[in-house]
Order: structure tokens, then C-alpha cells, then sequence
């Protein structure tokens, strides 16, 4: 029987990542004139009051301002979302995980920047202390590796969980009631705060 070698199986593993890491992003439809500006008050017409327009109910309840959308939000967009889902335990929760897979995001592109980093100085011919010289060299599949893969897991992060992904998740939360299934299985016990 013949096996592969551990270099082949980190090449593999690496092109296995590097390729299915990608997910597919869908652009949001462009928002409506109604969804970017918030609502001017204006004097609705006076209107006259027939006995027919007095049996229909009125609700008592008002309408929810609309959400803006992360560029039209000065300052954080978490800070906006947390004020406007301040009673709200399940929204309070999905903008924490938001929050900490996108630190997260930042995290691993830390960490190939590190490796990157110190590959790059250590690289090269030096002298020991005994006065002989060696030379570190780091292989390209090295830096796939240590590099490449921490880098193409923080730009999935970022996109996954940035602010354009988090307006999206809201307003269907808003439609419908009930988180899309990819945010309310990523929502543990420790995101409710």
C-alpha cells in the first residue's frame, strides 16, 4: 500500500482550503428611497370621519422607524443596532456574535501577518554564536501555510460577518420574525447578554 506523504497531504489540505473557503456572497437589492432616509414628518391631509371609516380598528402601536443601512450610520453600526434592538435579548445576542466572529476575522489576519512577518526577518544566512553560519529558508508551500491560509480565513470572516451581512440578517429578522438559519446557528448561550 502506498501512502502519501506529509507534504502531499498539506498541499492537498491547502488547495482543499484555499478553494472551497470562498462563499458566495449575494449583493443585496438596492435599497428604496424609503429605506435610506428616515421618514420627515409631514401633516397628513385632514381627513373627515365617516361612521363607515369608525368600525375599522385602529391599532395603537407605533410603526417601527425604518432600519438604516451601515452606510448611512454615523459612527458603529453595532452601537445603532444595540440601541434599536435594546429590549430585543434575541438581537442583542446575534449582534454579539457578529461582533466576535468579525474580531475574530481581524485575529487571523493578525496571525498571517505575524508569520509573514517573521519569516520574512529570520529568512536568510546568519551566524551562530560559535562562529559557524546556516541559512533558514521557508518553502512556498511554508508560506500557503502559515500565511496564506490565516489571510484567506480572515477575509472569509470579514465578509461573513460584516456590517452589510448583519443589515441583511436584521431586516429579514425584521420581515419574518426569526433570524436566518446561518446566524441562529452560530447564536450560543454566552452571546446572550
Amino acid at each position: 500500500m502506498t501512502g502519501f506523504s506529509p507534504r502531499s497531504i498539506l498541499s492537498m489540505g491547502a488547495l482543499f482550503v484555499l478553494s472551497f473557503s470562498a462563499r458566495a456572497q449575494t449583493t443585496p437589492a438596492p435599497a428604496t428611497p424609503a429605506q435610506t432616509t428616515p421618514a420627515l414628518a409631514t401633516p397628513a391631509p385632514a381627513a373627515t370621519v365617516t361612521p363607515a371609516a369608525t368600525s375599522a380598528p385602529v391599532s395603537a402601536a407605533p410603526a417601527k422607524e425604518v432600519m438604516l443601512t451601515p452606510l448611512l450610520v454615523p459612527g458603529s453600526y453595532a452601537e445603532y443596532l444595540t440601541k434599536r434592538y435594546a429590549n430585543d435579548r434575541e438581537g442583542r445576542a446575534v449582534i454579539h456574535m457578529f461582533a466576535k466572529h468579525h474580531t475574530g476575522g481581524f485575529i487571523w489576519l493578525g496571525a498571517g501577518a505575524a508569520f509573514l512577518t517573521l519569516f520574512a526577518t529570520q529568512a536568510g544566512t546568519h551566524t551562530s554564536s560559535s562562529g559557524g553560519t546556516y541559512t533558514l529558508t521557508v518553502s512556498p508551500l511554508g508560506y500557503v501555510i502559515f500565511v496564506g491560509l490565516p489571510v484567506v480565513l480572515a477575509i472569509n470572516k470579514l465578509s461573513r460577518f460584516g456590517n452589510q451581512a448583519m443589515y441583511q440578517a436584521f431586516l429579514d429578522y425584521d420581515k419574518t420574525g426569526t433570524f436566518p438559519g446561518y446566524v441562529a446557528t452560530r447564536v450560543r448561550g454566552g452571546d446572550y447578554q
